[in-house]
């Protein structure tokens, strides 16, 4: 047995097109200087955290 290993279920933030994300039309997200990862341009209204957590910060542009 390996006690150790651990499941991580990770869900979708919404529906939509996933894009590049240095295809994204923000000069701090397309160089990839907060990291990488990806772009979805939603085709509805709602987007979820896609993992359970508490919001502590949000930036002042929101």
């Amino acid at each position: 047995m390996n006690f150790f290993k651990k499941k991580t279920i990770i869900y979708s933030p919404g529906n939509g097109l996933i894009k590049s994300i240095d295809k994204v039309h923000d000069e701090l997200f397309s160089t990839k200087a907060l990291g990488d990862g990806f772009a979805l341009e939603p085709n509805e209204s709602s987007i979820f955290a896609p993992v359970e957590g508490t919001i502590t910060s949000i930036f002042p542009t929101k």
